[in-house]
């Protein structure tokens, strides 16, 4: 009776660590079964206490991998949940430098445009002023070709009233 109530014992304490409800349950259906069989056959029991200290070491193993791998996988969860956070504020950087590159970019090509306006200006006032400039060239040139086809001016000669004013005058 004490090596059952000492198994029972062991067997809380391992279950303690969580282990499946499957593989818990089967083992304490096979220890059950071992420690009924020890009682019911105590003069052969060397065998059978054998068996149920192994299943008891397999139901040891399967708490103590259990509890491994549920401080393992907590420690990838964290792990896991940190490079979240650094991905989010990463992500958080980025999306801002977009935003501010963003309204760079809009302000470079607003100032751009405005650029490409005021070069535009520039280029009809210089095509206005050029044009300007050929227009009066052209009325020189003809100008200066009248003046070389115009004949030489006579010398016109005076009239009598011009010459009766001239007497007149000196005297």
């Amino acid at each position: 009776m004490k090596k059952f109530s000492c198994a029972m014992l062991f067997f809380c304490g391992v279950t303690c660590f969580s282990v499946t409800q499957r593989q818990v349950k089967q083992l304490h259906k096979e220890i059950s079964n071992g420690l009924i069989s020890i009682r019911n056959d105590h003069p052969d029991s060397q065998e059978a206490v054998y068996n149920v200290l192994d299943q008891v070491g397999r139901m040891y193993a399967y708490a103590t991998q259990s509890s491994v791998d549920g401080e393992n996988m907590e420690f990838e969860l964290e792990r896991i949940r940190n490079e979240n956070e650094s991905l989010r504020r990463s992500c958080t950087q980025i999306k801002n430098k977009l935003i501010f590159i963003t309204n760079e970019l809009e302000s470079v090509r607003g100032r751009e445009q405005d650029v490409a306006g005021e070069l535009d200006r520039q280029k009809i006032l210089q095509e206005e002023a050029e044009k300007k400039v050929a227009d009066l060239q052209d009325s020189l040139s003809e100008a200066e070709k009248k003046i070389a086809v115009a004949p030489p001016p006579e010398k016109v000669e005076k009239t009598e009233p011009e010459a009766d004013a001239k007497a007149t005058k000196k005297l």
